[in-house]
């Protein structure tokens, strides 16, 4: 995609089915990131959490990741927490990953242990983050959760 002729017709049509092709959005490009970030914060949960997703899989996209992260919508969160699962090579800001890892809501933290999960190398401070949600969560199954989490990380994990 040559730069600056993504548009927000183009985005939207790619977010639009119930399923997106993320693999086939995500050749938008970086040019999206921005339009990406605008559909976070539009206040339309669906087309929010879809967004961050996308963005996730997009070089750069973690600016739009942390945003959603922050958002007042439960399943906007959700949806960055998922995201983390694409973010490689300790791209996840420690205050990002403890933000969604002490969300009020349970789901939220659940999305952020199954991405610590299947993306260890998304942050070097996984293990010990979610050691101390094993220890010190008030949800029961958050915290066998995140202790199945750290059981399951690789033993060079910091």
């Amino acid at each position: 995609m040559a730069a600056g002729n993504v548009t927000m017709e183009m985005v939207r049509a790619a977010l639009d089915p119930d399923e997106p092709d993320y693999a086939a959005a995500s050749a938008l490009g970086p040019d999206a990131l921005p339009l990406l970030s605008q559909l976070v914060g539009s206040g339309d949960s669906l087309l929010a959490s879809k967004a961050a997703y996308l963005a996730s899989l997009i070089q750069g996209g973690m600016q739009v990741v942390q945003s959603a992260a922050a958002s007042n919508d439960p399943i906007v969160r959700v949806a960055a927490a998922a995201a983390l699962t694409n973010v490689s090579g300790g791209a996840v800001p420690d205050q990002v990953l403890q933000g969604l890892l002490a969300d009020a809501d349970v789901g939220v933290r659940k999305a952020a242990l199954q991405s610590i999960a299947a993306n260890p190398g998304a942050n070097p401070n996984v293990r010990s983050m979610a050691t101390q949600i094993a220890a010190n969560d008030a949800d029961p199954y958050i915290k066998q959760l995140a202790g199945e989490v750290v059981s399951g990380l690789p033993s060079d994990t910091a």
